[in-house]
C-alpha cells in the first residue's frame, strides 16, 4: 500500500479524535476552518459541508479548501526560497519534520507548549544571526 493511502487511512481511523489546540493554529499560516476543511478532505470524510460546527455552502467549502492549499504551497515555497538563500539549511528542515512526527505522540496541551518554545527559539536565533 502506498504511503499516502496509509496516511489517509490513519487520519480516517482517528476521525473526530484528531484535535488541534486553537493556540497551535494561531502559530500557523492556516485558519481553523482551512485546517478543518483540509483534514476532512484528506480523510475522505463525508462531505457534509460543516466547518467549525456550522453548515456552509459547497462553494464556500471548496473556497476555504483552496485557500488552505494556497497557504501551504506558499509556506513550502518560502521554505525553499529560504534554503536557496542559505537562511535555513537541510538540517533545520529535517529537524522540523522530526519534531512534527514526535508531537503526534504528545498530549495536545504539551504540543502547544513545545511549539511555542520552538517558535520563540527560531525567532531569537534569527535575531542573533541577522542583526
Amino acid at each position: 500500500m502506498r504511503k499516502e493511502e496509509e496516511e489517509k487511512r490513519k487520519i480516517k481511523r482517528r476521525g473526530n479524535k484528531l484535535k488541534i489546540d486553537k493556540n497551535i493554529i494561531k502559530l500557523t499560516n492556516l485558519t481553523r476552518k482551512q485546517l478543518e476543511a483540509l483534514l476532512k478532505y484528506i480523510s475522505n470524510e463525508k462531505r457534509d459541508y460543516i466547518l467549525d460546527k456550522k453548515r456552509i455552502s459547497k462553494g464556500a467549502y471548496h473556497r476555504i479548501l483552496s485557500q488552505a492549499r494556497q497557504n501551504i504551497a506558499k509556506t513550502l515555497v518560502t521554505i525553499a526560497v529560504l534554503a536557496m538563500l542559505n537562511i535555513i539549511n537541510e538540517e533545520d528542515i529535517l529537524s522540523l519534520i522530526e519534531i512534527g512526527q514526535e508531537l503526534q505522540r504528545v498530549e495536545i496541551e504539551e504540543q502547544y507548549r513545545i511549539l511555542k518554545a520552538i517558535s520563540q527559539k527560531i525567532e531569537d536565533s534569527m535575531k542573533r544571526r541577522y542583526k
